[in-house]
């Protein structure tokens, strides 16, 4: 839609569609996941008041406190990279892509479940 400006595009991990024939669609979800899919798909009033208390709880997050609770959901890979400076980055970027708001994250959440 923007060939002066695009030249290419990729997507590097999309997701099913929700509601797709013959799909578990949660297959391999963490169960936090789980609940907050279910929620914005039965209740989308308290998932967006859920996505607001999140993104405040991020907010205060510090780069230790990250690093604490990404470890038990990381692979061994990943967990070897995240010393003090990777989590620096997390945290810095959680915070910059949050401050406006959680509008974005909202969007995003209803990308995944809604056609």
């Amino acid at each position: 839609m923007l060939p002066d400006l695009v030249a290419a595009a990729a997507s590097l991990a999309s997701d099913a569609p929700y509601a797709a024939e013959g799909l578990d669609w949660f297959a391999g979800m963490e169960e936090d996941d789980i609940a907050a899919n279910q929620l914005l798909v039965t209740d989308p009033v308290a998932a967006r008041a859920k996505i607001d208390k999140d993104r405040e709880e991020i907010l205060a997050t510090s780069a230790s406190e990250l690093a604490q609770a990404l470890g038990s959901f990381l692979s061994p890979a990943d967990a070897a990279v995240l010393d003090e400076q990777m989590a620096e980055f997390l945290t810095y970027c959680d915070h910059e892509g949050l401050a406006p708001g959680s509008q974005g994250w909202w969007d995003d959440a209803c990308a995944h479940v809604r056609p």
